[in-house]
């Protein structure tokens, strides 16, 4: 908490006391006086007469909120929760889900700094700490791929919207599933990319259809 200013029905007098900064104003700084009780003291001097008042003023100790450090973040990645101390203060902020136990989610967040605060609260008193959250675009791993298939059918291009990724699964060769190779049924094709430290998953499922075991014989009537 800032200054406070003290008030007395008679002006023109002097503070003084633990705390008091000003005498004049009757600025008074809880910092300055720590906690504990302080007596606080008005004194008015009238043409060589003086009187005095005095108040009692309870400085109560401030939670110290501290909010613990936090890496950078992906915006596709899972909710979690955030850690801080005192326990049992409330949390705010972009991506805050839950204000009791601090949940963020960073693919609400968003893509750059997301600010959060944490605030502990004992008796009167209370205490904010703030964070900055990086929170790094994860790539694209959309892909496309032509499907149904036939094992017959040659190699066709995996398409990629973001380039240096890579492929994986059963028919797969660099950027081509070949239907020959991976045989009749479905088959999950994996593309994986990196990038900003975040890594992106796409899978597609391709059908190849094997070809009839006989076509029949054909006749003429």
């Amino acid at each position: 908490a800032g200054t406070i200013q003290f008030t007395a029905t008679t002006s023109g007098g002097t503070w003084s006391g633990n705390g008091v900064v000003n005498a004049s104003q009757g600025t008074f700084d809880p910092a300055t006086a720590g906690t504990g009780v302080s007596q606080i003291l008005y004194t008015v001097d009238n043409n060589g007469c003086q009187d005095t008042s005095s108040e009692f003023v309870d400085v109560l100790p401030a939670p110290n909120a501290q909010i613990a450090s936090q890496t950078a973040l992906c915006d596709n990645d899972g909710p979690l929760n955030l850690s801080a101390t005192p326990a049992g203060g409330s949390w705010s902020g972009t991506g805050i889900t839950d204000a009791s136990l601090g949940t963020f989610d960073p693919s609400i967040a968003g893509s750059g700094t997301a600010q959060v605060a944490y605030t502990a609260t004992a008796g009167q008193c209370s205490d904010t700490d703030t964070l900055d959250i990086t929170i790094n675009p994860a790539p694209d791993a959309v892909f496309s791929v032509t499907s149904p298939l036939c094992v017959t059918d040659n190699p066709v291009v995996l398409n990629p919207n973001t380039a240096g990724g890579s492929f994986s699964g059963n028919g797969v060769s660099g950027t081509s599933f070949d239907p020959a190779q991976a045989g009749a049924g479905i088959i999950d094709v994996v593309h994986t990319v990196s990038a900003n430290g975040c890594t992106a998953v796409d899978t597609q499922s391709v059908t190849v259809n094997d070809i009839p075991v006989d076509a029949g014989k054909i006749t003429l009537n």
